[in-house]
């Protein structure tokens, strides 16, 4: 038989049934089209405040449907639109899901205030277990589900970047994000700009290990270069800062000497340049050469002023060791980290500043746990 039926839904939502059927044979025949337009989904509101835990306020609900049946084996497209959906205020009702179900809607639902979803379903008729509308709500409970549970990896199955774009990573001790983060960015902004309802929380962090061991050699660069820098204003040579300094190979191999002799007390800071000549010629050389001046870094070295020959490696080693990262240098590189984020998301223009929140990084001590990294979050 063909099907064709058309009518309304409270007089002004038009809905129509269409194709093909045969009811009464033995291998039950379907191929039917059903449509429905712009019904309003606030006669549902009683419903929602029960179950979803909000009244409706707003929304009408559009559906293209297609179901067909045959050798007792169905396959079905269900395709939802929900139109400006609104909720009202939490009911407070005990029958509710506890899931933050205005984030899923935020996440679901596009700039043009529209929820489109395609929840295909497929199963066998003989199956006892088969119920085709616990079938259907299992399959949108499991779209709502993912996005509140994996916001991100809902994000990146729509606008691409995979699941990792709930985090960009640093290069080492460094505000600058590492080679291709800023496509996952791009991405973000891109996702935050089709989803306006979502806000995003941005939190720096850092490796403890691995970031302190690049923060102290930056520092230790700079104490290079703040060496020559002095040498070259004693030169009379104009040198303003040590942003501008350059060091040469044979420069930076003799400063670094310099810098160690000054850290394990072998020589003064304000030693004289002859003191300081004579230390440094013989520091690679000397088997037992005690500290001219006690130092803050050598009595914290436990006595272990070397007590033979010394190369440039095992110099920079110990100033390594011995250059101070503060819980204070840790927390920069973090709000610097989070700052890059947001500078970026806002220089896309896709994101307006009110909906990008800095989240206060954790406290450095002994059990902090973290990576050269921003963490995201949606709100």
């Amino acid at each position: 038989a063909v099907m064709d039926f058309k009518g309304k839904v409270n007089n002004y939502a038009p809905f129509s049934i269409s194709g093909k059927i045969n009811p009464l044979a033995s291998d039950l025949f379907v191929d039917l089209a059903i449509s429905l337009k712009d019904d309003a989904l606030l006669p549902g509101s009683s419903y929602s405040a029960k179950y979803v835990g909000y009244p409706l306020q707003k929304g009408a609900l559009s559906l293209d449907l297609h179901y067909y049946v045959t050798q007792r084996e169905l396959k079905a497209e269900n395709k939802v639109r929900v139109d400006q959906l609104q909720l009202g205020a939490p009911s407070g009702s005990t029958d509710a899901i506890k899931l933050p179900v205005k984030l899923g809607i935020a996440l679901l639902q596009d700039r043009h205030g529209v929820i489109a979803l395609d929840v295909p379903v497929t199963g066998r008729l003989d199956d006892p277990k088969f119920r085709l509308g616990p079938l259907i709500m299992q399959a949108f409970m499991n779209i709502m589900t993912k996005a509140i549970t994996k916001p991100f990896a809902l994000l990146g199955s729509v606008f691409g970047g995979g699941e990792d774009l709930d985090h960009i990573m640093f290069d080492l001790g460094e505000a600058d994000f590492t080679a291709g983060e800023a496509s996952k960015l791009d991405t973000l902004a891109t996702a935050l700009y089709e989803r306006p309802a979502l806000k995003l929380g941005i939190t720096g962090s850092i490796d403890p290990v691995k970031d302190r061991e690049a923060l102290a050699k930056l520092k230790l660069e700079r104490k290079l270069g703040e060496l020559r820098l002095k040498e070259l204003q004693a030169a009379r040579q104009k040198v303003t800062s040590v942003d501008s300094v350059r060091l040469a190979p044979e420069d930076r191999g003799r400063l670094l000497k310099l810098a160690y002799a000054e850290a394990m007390g072998l020589v003064s800071s304000k030693a004289s340049a002859t003191v300081a000549s004579t230390v440094l010629a013989h520091l690679t050389t000397r088997q037992n050469f005690e500290p001219l001046h006690k130092t803050k870094n050598a009595d914290e070295s436990k006595g272990a002023t070397p007590k033979g020959p010394v190369n440039l490696a095992d110099m920079e080693a110990k100033l390594l060791e011995l250059t101070e990262i503060t819980p204070d240098d840790f927390k920069k590189l973090m709000e610097a980290r989070a700052a890059t984020v947001q500078s970026y998301l806002l220089q896309s223009g896709k994101v307006t500043p009110e909906r990008l929140t800095m989240v206060a990084p954790k406290t450095i001590d002994a059990s902090f746990q973290g990576s050269n990294r921003v963490n995201l979050t949606l709100q």
